[in-house]
């Protein structure tokens, strides 16, 4: 450059003034391969090369977008696969509750039904006992309790709270 200046504002203009000084184009980030253009031809640069610039602007533009939702996307899918893990485990331990509660359940069923057994083999005896030991009562006759045994069909001496007697105070 054949411009004359003061020491003190060389550097300036070489670096953002002078016209011959070496710069990038503007849509060098977005793809332009030119490395290094005048400063004067810069304005001729971007004429010519216009609609190559906008399809680099607009495809790094898309690029950028396309990150941006793949991103989301790998987020949303995490957030996904967490909660699906979430509720397989809550449903692996309700699983392990309702079988705990099975098996409470079917040992206070099976301990239930043992205590019916016991009770209705119980009332059979006491059913067959009073079988045994029933009276024939007959109207008119006077019915008076007394303390005493009776012998079963085999033999076997059991505990009698009444009998009708007749007479007997």
């Amino acid at each position: 450059c054949s411009m004359e200046m003061k020491r003190k504002c060389l550097d300036n203009h070489v670096t953002n003034e002078c016209e011959w000084r070496s710069v990038l184009c503007p849509y060098h980030d977005v793809g332009c391969n030119t490395e290094s253009i005048r400063a004067c031809e810069l304005e001729q640069h971007l004429q010519k090369y216009q609609v190559e610039h906008a399809s680099m602007k607009f495809a790094a533009k898309m690029e950028e977008t396309a990150t941006r939702m793949q991103q989301q996307l790998d987020a949303m899918q995490q957030a996904h696969q967490r909660k699906i893990i979430e509720l397989e485990q809550a449903l692996s331990e309700a699983k392990k509750q309702s079988q705990a509660e099975r098996k409470e359940a079917e040992a206070e069923k099976g301990a239930l039904l043992q205590q019916i057994e016991t009770l209705t083999r119980t009332v059979n005896v006491f059913e067959g006992q009073l079988q045994r030991h029933q009276y024939m009562y007959h109207p008119g006759e006077k019915k008076t309790m007394h303390s005493g045994t009776l012998q079963d069909d085999y033999g076997v001496q059991r505990w009698s709270c009444c009998e009708e007697r007749e007479g007997v105070d």
